[in-house]
């Protein structure tokens, strides 16, 4: 019987002890998962404020760049019509009466 019980509580430590392993390995397990989330977690905050400052500077270098391409057609155009009507006091005319017209023609159209 003594043989018994002592087969008995050797079990039965052995099994807490495989009980105890396993249970650190679990804990283990979750600690490194929650590490992981961890990480991915941070890794998008850099990448979304990163991802803000781009946008930023993005949208000031494209406004720089759409009114110096608007600004210079612009005054490639008024430098035309200065040339053109530069060409003769019939162009200047010419222009200045085909110009009213257009600009009748689009405050007719406003109401």
């Amino acid at each position: 019987m003594a043989t018994s019980v002592a087969n008995s509580r050797m079990t039965f430590g052995a099994l807490m002890g495989m009980l105890t392993t396993t249970a650190n390995v679990v804990t283990n397990t979750v600690s490194t998962l929650g590490d992981g989330v961890d990480m991915l977690q941070n890794s998008v905050s850099s990448m979304k404020e990163e991802q803000l400052h781009r946008n930023k500077v993005d949208a000031i270098a494209y406004k720089s760049s759409y009114i110096g391409t608007v600004a210079s057609t612009r005054a490639a155009q008024v430098m035309a019509v200065q040339e053109f009507r530069k060409k003769s006091a019939e162009h200047a005319s010419a222009y200045d009466a085909v110009f009213a017209e257009i600009q009748k023609g689009l405050s007719e159209n406003k109401a």
